[in-house]
């Protein structure tokens, strides 16, 4: 008769465990009475209660429940957890920060801890809790190492961006420094570098950062950055040092850009209207390359006409390249530590 009650609740608990994966609250409440006279284990009764308040947003109830568990030994893990569920549904992070410290003090391993204090450090910029918990997410998540190295190049970058920082140039600069050697693609990393390498007067090391990154990770304001970096003699040497970048990703359209802008700007209309022509045979032309097209038609020809056409085709053309989340695939204009669709930390490429 024991072991047909046991199984009995041990059923009551799977079914009710299921109705809650599936969002049926209510189906799992009806199992709580099987369980508790079947298994008499008053902390397996409080769990199925409290995560169906907290499936049904009655926040209060789960809260409460939760609460309860905390004075059963067996109950207290699971109910600080809830409780920090509850205190992230409520968007009060520090709480709920606390209440996974506490968690992880018991259970350092768990990967589901370790994520959700990540996730939750990121909204409160704890930095420096954040990259000691990079080693323990590569050890027991999926964290890749090379992932951890570019979320620690992300962290130090913030850090320098911090307006409560106390951090002077130099202190900047060396974590600027480490962090362009863990992510050479990282722009935002490159950009400030080179800007205080250029207050430096070290134009060779700023020139140097640009192009390591420029030969993975294109981007218009890393050119725009080069291209101020020293005041060229002539045209010709303004035209070769832009040569010289274009040359480490040749035929990349924003290679092919750059090249026909600057052509642009020095009056080179031949060497414009080839490249731009270049795109076109690829089926490239893009907002950006329509916009070059018609800057051309109307300096070089003076033909407003062509000019007004291109503007038009510039509608139906290909996106300009923008920064694209990799989890949610929605895409802003401007680089941020976190996606402002999905929140998702370091998950933006300039694709």
């Amino acid at each position: 008769m024991a072991d047909k009650r046991m199984q009995k609740g041990l059923a009551a608990l799977i079914e009710a465990e299921t109705a809650l994966e599936i969002g049926e609250g209510e189906r799992a409440r009806t199992k709580v009475a099987i369980i508790e006279r079947s298994l008499e284990n008053e902390v397996l009764n409080l769990n199925v209660l409290a995560q169906a308040a907290l499936l049904e947003e009655d926040l209060k109830t789960a809260h409460d429940t939760f609460l309860q568990m905390r004075n059963y030994p067996l109950g207290r893990l699971k109910s600080l957890y809830g409780l920090a569920a509850i205190s992230i549904k409520q968007g009060n992070f520090a709480k709920a920060y606390e209440e996974l410290q506490e968690l992880s003090l018991a259970y350092p391993k768990a990967p589901y801890i370790l994520k959700a204090q990540f996730e939750i450090g990121v909204r409160l910029k704890k930095y420096d809790d954040l990259l000691s918990l990079l080693k323990p997410m590569v050890r027991y998540t999926k964290l890749t190492e090379p992932q951890a190295n570019h979320h620690q190049a992300v962290l130090l970058y913030e850090q320098t961006q911090d307006p409560l920082s106390t951090l002077d140039l130099d202190a900047k600069k060396a974590l600027l420094e480490k962090a362009h050697q863990l992510a050479l693609d990282l722009v935002p990393v490159t950009l400030m570098l080179a800007q205080i390498y250029k207050i430096h007067d070290q134009v060779r090391k700023a020139s140097k950062v640009i192009e390591k990154t420029w030969a993975l990770s294109p981007h218009p304001l890393l050119a725009l950055a080069y291209e101020g970096l020293e005041p060229a003699a002539d045209a010709l040497e303004h035209w070769q040092r832009i040569q010289l970048l274009a040359s480490l990703t040749p035929h990349h359209i924003e290679s092919e850009l750059m090249i026909a802008r600057v052509a642009l700007d020095l009056k080179m209309w031949g060497q414009a209207r080839a490249t731009l022509n270049r795109l076109g045979k690829n089926n490239s032309h893009t907002m950006a390359s329509c916009r070059l097209m018609a800057e051309l038609e109307l300096a070089e020809k003076g033909d407003e006409t062509s000019s007004r056409r291109w503007l038009e085709m510039a509608f139906s053309a290909q996106p300009d390249a923008r920064w694209v989340c990799n989890q949610c695939h929605i895409s802003q204009e401007t680089w941020d530590l976190t996606c402002h669709g999905c929140h998702a930390f370091d998950s933006l490429r300039w694709i």
